[in-house]
């Protein structure tokens, strides 16, 4: 039955601070982030990224890869006011950013699990339709592959051998937020805010699923039993319990009862292996109505979280599955804001992303100047402000607990009665199915028992939960209030630090670089380094993030030119095979037709050096994929590769061929920087690469070779920034 005293905090809904008064409904999304951003800020922020920095950033981030040097340099040359959204919305259009987004939702709900095509095909049609992120939600969860064209979607079951505790875990992380994995034998040790009765609120959705698959030469369907209950037990405390199926922060659903023999539309039958059984009712498709209705608090702020750490590196609630009032969002009415205007916008996933990339918060640069950290002001009247508001919230805390308290305690006596009750019928059931016989007056008695206390189950129930409905605002507003007090803690604490910071860094700045000792030097950059995290985490400034695998190998490919020569050899032999007619050229749809199938052989032809990159940076299967890490295999690779070494090779008009042919130095370091960096070098990069060059005339194309090598291996490139 629903515990309320093992709610707690799941109810997230996080109002730390008062929204600002200035921020008008009628704004659009991007501009209500920044002023929230702003008018949450600890001294400065950076200045907006430059437009090479933002070009990177954008095509990186939407596209999977960086520009090319021709659209770094049309970008660049633009000089229109509103060139940014326009980029912003061209890269949204794109082939590039369905597959691009096809695979970061692929490595989101898989972890680099063994895949199907059909789901690849699947999350690829989707986000070229803009499919709703709860509509790809209920699809995961509803889905059983009787229809080919459900097949796609199970594979998320799939996957996973609908192994019911696996699902468990991954449901509650991956799209609500919550790691349970430690309440499945008893309370969280860590976290207060996780219960065993939560983790099994979503194991009773899934603990009746399984695999039939009568041919093993043809997928599996998915299937459901029509009995499995979720029983727990603490191995701490022994404590017991049970639970209808229950979204984070919800009650339990109510279910339909059937009589014994009349629970399935088609029963299962021994004599038929290849029947599908199916109940009359499933709570698996309960999950996904649910899910499709998208109401659930958890599962907005959850997956908008994600989309924001996809964009800007960190999420607002860091990790992205440990919401719980002891991990606080940063910006907790900005997680809220987000929550509510994405399920506004039917969850489309594109306009999300599109607000998000226009906003001064994402196009922020990653380095904050030296004079700007200096003219930091003392943190004391926030301190003070902050201070009093947390005053304040304890009092309508402390006010909240108690009416919490007076409805709980309303609530329990029942309650208990009604786990006794439900124990007592249990163990009634248990006498009249059991296999060992039991004597006809035992029979008889338990048959009567199971009667008499399953009609006084239906009244005792239906107060329990009259009251709970009751209780239910009650325990959210007071969830609500529990994590606006633990935010402004965390927020007091980060700000003191902060100001330790500060004044250190003060005191060592006003002395010159050769004065300081090497103690010195070192508590300078450590302060530094401190302040420039704290001032990332609340998104002041930019934060630097490694690629994906999948990012380092097309922009790899980008780079030294091997996209742009496969596209030649691609366009060459799709000519050649189906020639253009000179009225095609007079037809739009023609045009893009053959631009498409074009773009998508050359997609084809290069995939295979994905596999290399994945092999090399990318975690293993069932991990999360986001930390970064460095290994010996990775710097050979760099280092000898073949992989890379025969993309260095100069031809067909790739990077190395394309500096060959530079006549200045100034012309081919130009070229060179744009093609790897997205940026123009500077002055003292010039002649650094005339000074390389001047002693290898001889062999200049191996001395070429070895500049991109350099600028390939680097930290510069490597990083998202």
């Amino acid at each position: 039955m629903l515990t309320w005293f093992k709610v707690s905090s799941l109810l997230l809904i996080a109002v730390c601070t008062a929204t600002p008064r200035s921020i008008d409904a009628a704004d659009p999304l991007h501009v209500r982030i920044d002023q929230i951003i702003d008018a949450s800020r600890t001294g400065p922020a950076a200045p907006l990224t430059t437009d090479e920095e933002f070009a990177r950033r954008v095509y990186l981030d939407l596209t999977g890869m960086i520009p090319s040097a021709d659209q770094a340099r049309q970008f660049f040359e633009d000089d229109s006011q509103h060139k940014r959204a326009r980029l912003i919305d061209e890269l949204l259009s794109t082939e590039q950013y369905v597959r691009h987004m096809a695979n970061m939702l692929g490595l989101t709900l898989m972890e680099r699990r063994v895949t199907t095509a059909e789901w690849t095909d699947y999350l690829t049609s989707s986000v070229r339709n803009n499919k709703p992120w709860n509509q790809i939600a209920a699809d995961l969860f509803g889905a059983d592959g009787i229809d080919q064209k459900t097949v796609g979607p199970t594979g998320f079951i799939v996957s996973r051998t609908a192994e019911p505790h696996l699902l468990t875990r991954d449901i509650g992380r991956i799209f609500f937020g919550l790691d349970l994995q430690c309440a499945q034998c008893h309370d969280h040790p860590l976290i207060d805010d996780y219960f065993q009765a939560d983790y099994y609120g979503i194991f009773a959705f899934v603990n009746r699923t399984y695999l039939f698959q009568p041919d093993k030469k043809k997928p599996p369907i998915i299937a459901e039993k029509a009995d499995g209950d979720a029983d727990f037990k603490s191995v701490f405390t022994s404590e017991e319990g049970e639970t209808r199926p229950r979204l984070p922060g919800e009650l339990e659903i109510t279910e339909p009862v059937f009589k014994t023999g009349e629970e399935y539309a088609v029963p299962p039958d021994k004599t038929k292996p290849n029947l599908l059984p199916i109940p009359k009712y499933s709570r698996r498709n309960q999950l996904k109505e649910f899910t499709l209705k998208g109401d659930n608090h958890a599962f907005r702020r959850n997956i908008v979280n994600r989309l924001w750490a996809m964009m800007l590196g960190r999420g607002i609630v860091h990790p992205l599955d440990l919401h719980h009032a002891d991990n606080p969002p940063s910006h907790p009415e900005l997680l809220n804001l987000l929550a509510a205007e994405f399920a506004e916008m039917n969850f489309d996933i594109k306009s999300f992303l599109r607000q998000i990339a226009l906003t001064n918060t994402y196009q922020r640069s990653v380095l904050l100047p030296n004079e700007q950290i200096a003219e930091i002001k003392s943190t004391a009247p926030l301190l003070t402000r902050l201070e009093t508001e947390l005053a304040v919230q304890k009092k309508i805390q402390a006010e909240r607990d108690s009416l919490f308290q007076k409805a709980y305690d309303e609530w329990f006596e029942p309650n208990k009665k009604l786990t006794k009750l439900n124990e007592e019928i249990r163990a009634a059931k248990a006498i009249i199915n059991s296999k060992q016989k039991p004597t006809a007056e035992k029979l008889t008695n338990a048959n009567q028992t199971f009667k008499e206390l399953t009609t006084e189950r239906v009244s005792l129930q239906q107060v329990v939960e009259d009251r709970a409905k009751k209780l239910a605002p009650l325990s959210k507003k007071n969830d609500e209030q529990n994590l606006i007090v633990s935010a402004i803690h965390k927020r007091i604490e980060a700000i003191k630090a902060l100001d330790e910071y500060r004044l250190k860094f003060e005191q060592l700045s006003n002395k010159r670089s050769d004065q300081l000792s090497v103690k010195e030097k070192e508590a300078f950059n450590a302060a530094y380094d401190l302040l420039t995290q704290y001032w990332s985490e609340q998104f002041q400034i930019g934060i630097v993030e490694p690629m994906t695998p999948e990012q380092l190998t097309w922009s790899v490919l980008q780079a030294t030119g091997a996209i742009d020569r496969q596209r030649t050899v691609s366009t060459v032999a799709i000519d050649k095979k189906s020639p253009f007619k000179p009225e095609d050229f007079k037809d739009p749809s023609k045009i893009k037709s053959r631009s498409k199938a074009i773009e998508d052989d050359v997609y084809t032809k290069l995939l295979p050096n994905e596999k290399t990159f994945i092999s090399l940076f990318g975690h293993g299967a069932a991990q999360p994929q986001t930390d970064f890490f460095a290994t010996a295999e990775q710097a050979l690779f760099f280092a000898n590769g073949n992989e890379l070494r025969s993309l260095l090779t100069p031809a067909g008009g790739n990077l190395t061929d394309r500096l060959l042919k530079k006549t200045t130095n100034e012309l081919l370091a130009n070229e060179l920087y744009i093609s790897v960096f997205t940026r123009r070098p500077t002055k003292d990069e010039v002649a650094d690469v005339a000074a390389y060059l001047k002693p290898r005339d001889k062999d200049r194309t191996a001395a070429i070779q070895e500049l991109v090598w350099a600028l390939l291996t680097s930290s510069e490139f490597r990083f998202q920034h």
